[in-house]
């Protein structure tokens, strides 16, 4: 439990601090590139939208799974702090045990983002959505109703595979635990740097990531990005997918293990620092 208060007294700090702001600019942005038009569907149609759709949509907009990330890399910079109260807290408690806090600390963060982004998604189209888990009859007849606007942005939004292969309630579910499983997997990443070699070290990889994964093709599953995007795991048609769900599970839970152990087998038993 004490780790556990620590971690979260991290947490508190890194909330009332400035980098908050990040979060409230990147909702500002979600507004304008995602939650306007899809208000517009839903005016179009005369009809409200799923409340999880919002979110499905940010989670599978080109433009906001490239520019969250950065922008979590960003705020996860500077940790682990070394600085400040954290130098009394290491003197007084193990390496280990302060390793293990960063961890739950670095799990914590990433929790928070995705919760607020979630939040926000909902608060922002209050007022166009209702609670339906499925998929609204605004978004799956758009297109037929308007062909003019057949395969543009609402299309790359929503294209086919999620009304043919998934649930509004599977891709949320989805979109969200993965979410979490990839931010985790940065602040990780930034940690082991940071603690093996320098915290810019786990910058440039973090940001080597994220960009490689959004330009790659041919060897796309490679990268994390690939794998947050429910959609391109199927065909528009084929029942059987490109890859399973399943396996991005996988690399992301695979990941995020080797390195928590990468990080603990840094700090020997008993240790003070």
């Amino acid at each position: 439990m004490g780790l556990i208060r620590m971690a979260l007294a991290e947490l508190s700090g890194l909330l009332r601090s400035t980098k908050v702001l990040i979060l409230c600019l990147f909702l500002i942005f979600v507004n304008i590139q995602v939650i306007d038009p899809l208000h517009g569907v839903s005016r179009d149609m005369n009809g409200n939208l799923s409340i999880l759709e919002p979110f499905i949509a940010i989670s599978n907009s080109g433009i906001i799974l490239l520019v969250l990330p950065l922008l979590y890399i960003v705020m996860m910079a500077d940790y682990p702090r070394e600085g400040g109260v954290q130098y009394f807290v290491r003197v007084r408690s193990s390496l280990r045990a302060w390793i293990t806090e960063q961890i739950l600390f670095s799990f914590f963060a990433s929790v928070i983002v995705v919760t607020v982004v979630v939040l926000g998604s909902m608060l922002l189209s209050a007022g166009f959505v209702d609670l339906s888990p499925r998929y609204s009859d605004a978004l799956m007849r758009y297109s037929e109703v308007f062909p003019e606007k057949a395969g543009g942005y609402i299309d790359s939004l929503f294209p086919a595979q999620f009304y043919n292969q998934t649930t509004a309630v599977g891709s949320f579910l989805y979109s969200v635990s993965v979410w979490i499983l990839f931010y985790n997997m940065l602040s990780l990443i930034n940690i082991t740097m940071s603690f093996y070699l320098h915290k810019i070290a786990g910058i440039i990889i973090n940001c080597v990531l994220v960009i490689a994964g959004a330009i790659s093709s041919n060897i796309q599953w490679i990268f994390p990005l690939p794998h947050v995007v429910l959609y391109m795991h199927y065909e528009e048609y084929a029942a059987i997918p490109k890859i399973s769900p399943a396996w991005s599970y996988l690399y992301f839970i695979s990941f995020n293990v080797i390195l928590i152990i990468i990080c603990l087998a840094f700090a020997k038993k008993g240790k003070k620092i």
